[in-house]
């Protein structure tokens, strides 16, 4: 059985996020960044669209209560 604590440093153990990867700030305010991947074609029309999809879909179920 092994120890909890030593897995944390194993290396086989493969982190899902992985920070390493090539990234840019796409948006940057008040010190927070907004980062996307490097490979990514427009992320500013990317992550506007999803607040206005869920400002949308936020009015739209708020109608119903």
């Amino acid at each position: 059985m092994s120890n909890p604590s030593n897995d944390f440093n194993d290396p086989s153990n493969q982190n899902k996020m992985n920070t390493d990867k090539e990234s840019k700030t796409f948006f940057s305010i008040f010190g927070y960044e907004f980062v996307a991947p490097a490979g990514m074609k427009r992320p500013r029309l990317i992550f506007a669209s999803l607040i206005l999809l869920n400002a949308l879909l936020f009015f739209f179920l708020k109608s119903f209560l």
